[in-house]
């Protein structure tokens, strides 16, 4: 069965030494405080990724505030209720700023693809949907043309 990382499992085997010294209802015999330990730290290294350096300062917290707070002998899904959530990561910040050359450059490429697709095949519609405009003479001429065929 896999186990906590040694120093996380010495942040829980002193957590829980303060608990006992709480002697809460429930609290295991004294003579059971090694299997106790070895128990929670199987029930906390399932099914978790466990950062040493972060999370043993959030393991000790979670005592903590488990200790203050607890009336009957917790449980180890009772110290992840308490325990902190990791601090966030650092973010880079974007900071692009193009020079005036590169700024013309993609400007040109920019009408390089436009001049391109200008030119592709599926913006010829005008086959399909005939010229994009019509005079206002050519308006009157189909609409009274519709308006003859109603009759």
């Amino acid at each position: 069965m896999k186990e906590l990382p040694d120093n996380l499992h010495n942040a829980v085997v002193d957590g829980l030494t303060m608990l006992l010294a709480l002697r809460l209802t429930g609290t295991p015999a004294v003579d059971t405080v090694q299997a106790t330990a070895q128990a929670w730290s199987v029930a906390l290294a399932h099914g978790k990724q466990w950062d040493e350096a972060q999370d043993i300062k959030r393991i000790q917290t979670a005592f903590v505030v488990l200790s203050g707070q607890a009336k009957r002998w917790p449980s180890p899904s009772d110290l992840l209720d308490c325990m902190p959530p990791r601090p966030e990561r650092l973010k880079l910040e974007y900071r692009h700023q193009p020079t005036p050359a590169q700024k013309a450059a993609a400007k040109q490429v920019m009408a390089q693809i436009n001049a391109a697709l200008a030119k592709a095949p599926c913006m010829q519609r005008d086959w399909i949907h005939g010229p994009r405009s019509r005079s206002v003479d050519e308006c009157r001429r189909i609409y009274a043309a519709r308006q003859k065929g109603k009759k």
